[in-house]
Order: structure tokens, then sequence, then C-alpha cells
């Protein structure tokens, strides 16, 4: 509904990444594909957004993260695309350190995941 917005763009991804953080609480109510796929959109569209950026990258990490833990046959950030746009918003970010180092702490946690090691390379 309000895709087009940054704003609410930046909150939802930042409301997302609190929500991954804690998930080793939750009860089974936090769908990760569906946090996975909205986090990757608000990447997308808000590609010039330093803010969505940098808290779709932290969401990201905590997704990857999530994905080493469960191993449950679930879409990876890796098979969705995250490692591209990762990618993507660090050249377009260059001079955001707080992009950047979310960006990196994304990579790492994906790369913990062996097979993508090497597409990360």
């Amino acid at each position: 509904r309000h895709g087009g917005s940054a704003g609410v763009q930046e909150q939802a991804c930042g409301a997302i990444l609190n929500m991954v953080r804690m998930a080793h609480l939750d009860d089974g109510t936090i769908e990760m594909e569906e946090c996975l796929d909205l986090v990757l959109t608000a990447m997308w569209v808000h590609t010039e957004i330093a803010g969505v950026q940098q808290l779709a990258c932290g969401a990201l990490g905590c997704i990857a993260q999530w994905d080493m833990k469960m191993q449950d046959g679930s879409r990876t950030v890796a098979e969705a695309g995250g490692i591209e746009l990762v990618l993507a918003a660090m050249q377009v970010h260059a001079g955001s350190c707080l992009v950047q180092e979310e960006a990196c702490v994304a990579l790492q946690r994906i790369a913990d995941l062996s097979e993508h090691q090497q597409k990360i390379a």
C-alpha cells in the first residue's frame, strides 16, 4: 500500500530488522519468507535512499542468520537475489559508512552458508 513512500519503507525495514533480531523468542508468527520479500522489494524500489538500504541490509543479515539456524528448506537470502541487492547498495552508497557496515555484516552472514561464498567473492 505504501511501497512508493521511502519513509514508510525505511520504517518498515527497521521494524522487520527488529522482529527478526528477536526471532529466537518468536512463537512461530514471523513469516521469514514474507519478511524477505518485503525487504528485497523495498531495496529494489528505493535504491537511492541510504536509510532504506541500511536497514534493509541489516534485516537481510538477520534473515540470513535465521536461514543458517533453521535450514528448513525455505528460500534463502542468496537464492532470493539478496547478494546482488546488497552489492548494489554498496556501490550506490559507497560514501555511507552505515550502509557499508550493514552490507558487510549481511554478506558475512550470507557467506556463513558455504555454498554462497564463491558468489560473494
